[in-house]
Parts: structure tokens; C-alpha cells; sequence
């Protein structure tokens, strides 16, 4: 267990403010990893428990490296080079009440599965908000992004990434898109629900490639410009909810 520690040292050269190498079981809680190449790291470990840290102005701020089970609950990873927030290979994690602004990326999942993410901020973030990549069938509850600054891309990012839900939150304030579809990797089979989109510079979404059998249920559209981009070989369902009145 490692618990009410401060650890400083170099963002730029390597380092790790706080790392477990194939522990399990263990408790990271009450801790400051901030000015280092890695805030606290992960690899091979499974069930710790990551409460009340922050992991700021590092290169990155917390990372997963074929990790799983792991609870990651009311962190802070804030103004980081790289990422604020990063899963790789790592599954069955629980992401929840993470602050992860203005970072390059917010939070980035990559080739990780089955992790459930819930009621996160990413905001002011350079590239994206929420990343993921070949990562499929995981749980997306009430996560808000603002203020993505990225140009050319969008505040939620989609490649290669399957059978995912997202409910609830905000997606608000996009220099570019607010949920890009890359066309490099189709994403398909995945659901939206109950999310409010605005302030789109450009379009609300934007699907390319051959993404197919997406599903938008009851997603608000709010903003002046209100549109979409669905490429010709891309499909996107919209359904919104019936209130029927039966006397």
C-alpha cells in the first residue's frame, strides 16, 4: 500500500512517481505524483484500489499496462503532456469521478475492453476527451466533455472500437467535431443515449468509413450548427423515446 506520499521529480526524464509491477490486492490512496515522466503506473496489476491521488504536470498522468480489475475512483490527472488518463491492453477496470483536463488527451483507452466509466470530466484538453481505440464493449455512464480545442477531429473519438455504450453527459464546446468516427478502423455496433450535444463548430458527429449500425436513442441536438456527416458507407440509427398517455 502506498499512502499520503508526495513524489516529484522530471517530466521530461524517466521516472515513476508511483509504480506497481505485478501487484495485486493493494491500496494506492491519499497520494501527490505530479512533475514526473509517469505519475503513478500500473503493469501486470490487478484489483488495487487508486482513491483521492493526483497524478498532475507529469508526461502521463495515470497508466494502465495489461491491467485489470482495477478500481480507479476520484483521481485527478490534470495538465499532463501526453495523457491524463491511459488504459492499455487493461480490462474490467472501473474508471469513476476522474478529473482529467488540459492534457493532451484526456483519457485514452487503448486495446482495453470491458472497463466501465463513470461520471468523468475531461475538459480543455488539446486533442480529445475521451479516445478510444480497438476497444470494444465497454460502458460509458454520464461522462462530460467540454472545450476540446482540437481542430480537425472531436471531443469523443471512435476507431476501431465495437459495441460500446455511452449514457448520459454533456458533450459541449468543440473546436472541430463532437464525436469523430475514424475511417482508418470502422466502429461499429455502438449505442448513445441520452446525451446532449452542443456547441459544434463543425458537425455534432461525424462518421467515416464503413461504421455501421450505430445507434443514436434520444441524443439532443442544441446547437446552431446541428449536423451530421455520415459517409456513404457508414450508418447511424436516430430513435428517440415515445411518451404515450394510456387512460
Amino acid at each position: 500500500t502506498v499512502r499520503n506520499c508526495n513524489v516529484t521529480m522530471s517530466a521530461s526524464s524517466p521516472g515513476y512517481g508511483i509504480q506497481f509491477n505485478s501487484v495485486n490486492n493493494s491500496f494506492i490512496i491519499n497520494n501527490t505524483a505530479n512533475s514526473n515522466s509517469f505519475g503513478i503506473y500500473l503493469a501486470s496489476s490487478s484489483n488495487n484500489n487508486l482513491t483521492n491521488n493526483t497524478a498532475s504536470l507529469n508526461a502521463y498522468g495515470i497508466y494502465l499496462y495489461s491491467s485489470s480489475n482495477n478500481q480507479i475512483i476520484n483521481n485527478t490527472a490534470n495538465l499532463n503532456i501526453n495523457y491524463g488518463i491511459y488504459l492499455s491492453s487493461s480490462s474490467n477496470n472501473t474508471v469513476s469521478l476522474i478529473t482529467a483536463n488540459s492534457n493532451n488527451y484526456g483519457i485514452y483507452l487503448t486495446s482495453s475492453s470491458n472497463n466501465n466509466l463513470t461520471g468523468n470530466t475531461a475538459n480543455s484538453n488539446t486533442n480529445t476527451g475521451i479516445y478510444l481505440t480497438s476497444s470494444s464493449n465497454n460502458t460509458l455512464t454520464n461522462n462530460n466533455i467540454w472545450n476540446c480545442t482540437d481542430t480537425t477531429y472531436g471531443c469523443l473519438y471512435l476507431m476501431g472500437s465495437n459495441n460500446n455504450i455511452f449514457t448520459g453527459g454533456v458533450i459541449n464546446l468543440s473546436a472541430s467535431n463532437l464525436i469523430y468516427f475514424r475511417s482508418l478502423s470502422a466502429s461499429s455496433n455502438n449505442i448513445f443515449k441520452d446525451i446532449t450535444l452542443l456547441g459544434a463548430t463543425k458537425n455534432d458527429t461525424f462518421l467515416t468509413g464503413t461504421s455501421i449500425n450505430n445507434t443514436f436513442l434520444n441524443v439532443s441536438y442544441n446547437n446552431s450548427v446541428g449536423k451530421e456527416y455520415v459517409a456513404s458507407g457508414s450508418e447511424l440509427i436516430r430513435k428517440w423515446y415515445l411518451d404515450v398517455n394510456v387512460t
